[in-house]
């Protein structure tokens, strides 16, 4: 099934019924579900000739080639493998963060990211609801745009972790192993 192009004029003026209210409420379900398998799936890829970095490009690929295909034809389905491919993309930077990361500077790096995404989470809504008044499709064309990209740095990460010893391990369990701290 797809969605109807959004029309901003109607929106403002009419009441949704309870069968479009259902309707979107199957749909966020069945979005949640289907994120459900990407971690197990990402678990798996991750250790195959693939390894960490091709995961990543491949999944976001995926997921940026998702979101083109529902801002051109708002076919439903092509939502689920938004869902999918990201949670297979999310589980796999997960894992290779640590690996490649100090663990002097993890916490720093974590601090960081979370202040990013903090801003972006201000700033996305009000540049997609203009953008949305301009065109419907263009807050979405600007998120694959923005996909891509991603997919492109992914692909020039210079460290494959595939069936290397995470970073700093050893360290981290001769510090657990050192016994009670002295006062």
């Amino acid at each position: 099934q797809r969605y109807d192009a959004p029309d901003p004029a109607k929106a403002v003026s009419s009441e949704p019924d309870d069968a479009s209210i259902r309707r979107a409420l199957v749909d966020i379900l069945v979005y949640s579900l289907s994120s459900l398998p990407g971690s197990l799936i990402s678990a798996y890829m991750v250790e195959t000739r693939l390894g960490r970095i091709g995961t990543m490009v491949s999944s976001t690929a995926v997921m940026a080639a998702s979101v083109l295909l529902f801002s051109l034809t708002y076919w439903r389905s092509s939502l689920t493998l938004v869902s999918v491919s990201s949670s297979i993309s999310y589980a796999a930077i997960y894992g290779y963060t640590p690996e490649v990361m100090a663990p002097t500077i993890r916490a720093t790096a974590c601090g960081t990211a979370s202040a990013i995404s903090r801003v972006a989470g201000v700033v996305a809504p009000l540049l997609a609801g203009w953008a949305f008044s301009l065109a419907p499709a263009i807050p979405l064309i600007m998120a694959t745009s923005v996909l891509v990209i991603v997919t492109l740095a992914m692909a020039l990460l210079p460290i494959e972790t595939r069936g290397r010893a995470v970073a700093g391990a050893s360290q981290d369990n001769a510090d657990g192993d050192a016994g009670p701290a002295r006062s």
